[in-house]
């Protein structure tokens, strides 16, 4: 099989004879090819179905491509030591001595605070640094670099656009273990996909960003978020959305996020918390309680309601609907089994009684997913996003 980028994944028979073969990357989707599963050698007996229209299409309409790009983001206060990961996180940072050169050369990272002046020379040059002791005791890194990806309207970087400021829609999903920032495109994320390409074409950047919580980046990065759902994500999407606002590019006035599900109590949240950061959110089905979703799963991240009442209600939406700047549309499917409505419910009656003016749509007898035989639902719900996007947005 032929070894490339992007995301593969494979599935077997029974006796592991055959596999089925899926390949896609950012900016192609997905790929399906049958394979005979060899001692040496795998031989591929068909392609069961190739994207090759779609990518074609997509040149046709001058799809963008995806580009991918890490955020920093600055860590304040107790935030700042609550977690040590991979090599951006709880490392300390050295400049390197060169001779000779024109500019400093790029920074390192050694994996503690250690004093280099006692290494012996070569001992130094695998840390990156030279032996001799630095001026001043390095202090250590309070940012985290968070995996994104971003998509520009083409004439962003022509002369025709110097000048121009363009609004942000940021989307984001967060939950534990999860990641939006690869390089993929499964079958699912093809709708998204082509709906961020027209909203970029009507001038709008889509960025994605995986905050603290999210898989792909160790251990400690990943479990964070322990107990306090919510917390740091929304901390660090916020934090986001003010590096983006400082690109000359990007109407910082302009910064609009969406999620669904747990992308949809980050969305609430960051809205809710970020003063007046965001101009606008949307939200579709999201959890606005804990204590409404499956305990398997929320007790395993947050333990139970009488042992972490805080975590719970800290960061609940609900709690911050007084905060609430900006426009805001909340939807869900009355039918939804995953996030019940009851989770809707409860923060349309927190924000009517705050006074706040928002947007609700239910779709009537809808699960999470808000799909019907006909798809007439998803197709409304795309309409209606797209709406109210240029309309706050």
């Amino acid at each position: 099989m032929q070894r490339r980028g992007g995301f593969t994944d494979a599935w077997f028979n029974a006796d592991f004879t055959y596999m089925i073969v899926e390949h896609s990357d950012a900016n192609t989707a997905a790929s399906y090819y049958l394979y005979h599963v060899g001692d040496e050698e795998d031989q591929l007996l068909e392609c069961l179905l190739e994207n090759t229209k779609l990518d074609q299409t997509a040149k046709k309409y001058g799809y963008v491509q995806k580009e991918f790009l890490r955020i920093p983001v600055p860590l304040t206060g107790e935030d700042a030591n609550a977690f040590m990961g991979e090599p951006y996180f709880g490392m300390h940072r050295y400049e390197q001595k060169t001779k000779g050169a024109a500019a400093p050369a790029p920074n390192v990272f050694t994996k503690s605070a250690m004093d280099l002046s006692g290494l012996a020379p070569e001992a130094a040059a695998a840390e990156g640094v030279s032996a001799k002791a630095p001026e001043a005791r390095p202090k250590p890194v309070r940012q985290v670099y968070l995996n994104a990806w971003i998509m520009k309207p083409a004439e962003i970087g022509t002369p025709e656009a110097e000048g121009k400021k363009y609004p942000v829609l940021m989307f984001l999903y967060g939950g534990p273990g999860s990641q939006q920032v690869l390089n993929s495109m499964r079958p699912y994320e093809v709708l998204d996909y082509a709906w961020y390409q027209m909203l970029v074409q009507k001038g709008y950047i889509v960025v994605c960003v995986d905050n603290r919580g999210t898989g792909g980046r160790g251990e400690a990065f990943k479990k964070c978020t322990y107990l306090q759902l919510g917390k740091y994500e929304t901390q660090d999407q916020i934090a986001a959305a003010k590096v983006l606002g400082s690109l000359p590019y990007v109407d910082a006035s302009r910064i609009g996020i969406w999620g669904w599900s747990y992308g949809g109590f980050m969305s609430s949240n960051c809205l809710f918390q970020g003063h007046g950061v965001f101009k606008a959110a949307m939200a579709v089905a999201p959890v606005t309680n804990w204590r409404y979703y499956d305990n398997v799963y929320t007790e395993r991240f947050m333990r139970t309601p009488q042992e972490n009442a805080q975590g719970y209600d800290g960061n609940s939406p609900i709690s911050h609907v007084s905060e609430l700047q900006g426009a805001y549309l909340l939807v869900h499917g009355s039918a939804d089994d995953n996030v019940h409505f009851q989770n809707s419910v409860d923060l349309l009656t927190a924000l009517q009684k705050a006074g706040k003016q928002f947007e609700f749509v239910m779709y009537p007898n809808r699960n999470h997913s808000m799909v019907g035989k006909d798809g007439s639902s998803r197709q409304h719900l795309y309409h209606k996003l797209t709406g109210f996007l240029m309309n706050n947005l």
